[in-house]
């Protein structure tokens, strides 16, 4: 089922394909996108806005996405939990807030929900403020300040680290409708960044084939913060690398969120989720388990959320009782 996108907000199915229903991936996009919308109206200062939803099974798991996108972007967040339309729009009012989310998919079958977008009188946006948080591609999310690295990356294994990098941003030289492009400045830029993460390119002409997983996770992200990104949603970059490599770029994440990026980690691995992260939401069958700041949770806890504990703890019991049987 195709994302429904209208002036009011996005409506679609829950999971399924990035882009064609509401995923995960889709409630965080479009929860930042409203999140630098509410920061560019309200310069210098720290914005609030109010978020509400309705009792529908995925309400918790959707909310919980868009909350701390927005949080992870140093937006204020009022819960109202379990409310009504016209009730998240009275309270942007009554707490002076500069916007509201209201998770509602009202008159739509239970296995749909929406993001219904609010602005500072607790009224729908307008087509025009509207065009400016739904968009239709990728780079349309980049422009924006929004970049996603895939667990697959979009590279080109066949093609250099240099046309990597600028891959459809190539720079440009040579007069007016003659231009080429800039080889020799693409090549500097693209050795530099990469150096500044401690990987050294001695030739930025060689391919991107001929690099480790970890390196090739780091130049992903490096040319997504090079071409302007305020958030990066990274999709597993760690699932299929080695300790050293996933080392490489948990180190490139903590420097990008020290940068001052809002930084989404997706993984199923909690000893690299633990030390970076600030804070957890936990996901089970596409259910929420809850959202915990470090704080509150230890690396065993949420070790025991992420693996099933309850389901861990009977099969170790009904091992036991295998056991003593045959023995």
């Amino acid at each position: 089922m195709t994302l429904i996108k209208s002036i009011s907000g996005i409506r679609g199915t829950i999971g399924g394909e990035y882009g064609d229903n509401l995923t995960p991936i889709d409630a965080v996009n479009f929860g930042c996108a409203y999140g630098q919308w509410i920061l560019n109206r309200n310069p210098n200062i720290k914005p609030t806005v109010v978020i509400g939803r309705d009792a529908r099974i995925s309400g918790k798991m959707i909310q919980n996405f868009v909350q701390n996108s927005l949080i992870s972007l140093g937006i204020n967040v009022i819960d109202l939990d379990l409310s009504t339309t016209p009730t998240v729009e009275l309270m942007v009012k009554e707490y002076n807030a500069h916007g509201g989310i209201i998770i509602t998919a009202s008159h739509n079958p239970t296995e749909w929900n929406a993001l219904k977008l609010l602005d500072e009188n607790g009224e729908f946006l307008n087509s025009f403020e509207g065009e400016k948080i739904v968009f239709d591609s990728p780079k349309d999310a980049l422009d924006i300040g929004i970049a996603t690295v895939y667990q697959d990356l979009a590279l080109v294994p066949l093609m250099s680290v240099t046309r990597n990098f600028f891959m459809g941003r190539e720079p440009l030289k040579g007069p007016p409708f003659l231009k080429t492009f800039d080889i020799e400045k693409a090549n500097r830029i693209a050795a530099e960044r990469m150096g500044q993460i401690g990987i050294d390119v001695r030739d930025p002409s060689q391919a991107v084939g001929t690099m480790s997983g970890g390196e090739r996770q780091c130049l992903a992200i490096s040319r997504a913060i090079y071409f302007g990104a305020k958030v990066l949603v990274l999709d597993e970059p760690t699932s299929a690398l080695g300790v050293h490599q996933a080392s490489m770029v948990l180190k490139y994440v903590v420097k990008a969120a020290s940068e001052g990026l809002a930084v989404i980690l997706i993984t199923h691995n909690v000893h690299h989720a633990y030390p970076v992260g600030n804070s957890f939401t936990v996901l089970n069958r596409g259910k929420s388990l809850g959202t915990f700041n470090k704080k509150d949770i230890s690396r065993e806890e949420l070790l025991s959320m992420m693996a099933g504990g309850e389901e861990l703890d009977k099969l170790e019991v009904e091992l036991k009782e295998m056991n003593r049987l045959s023995s």
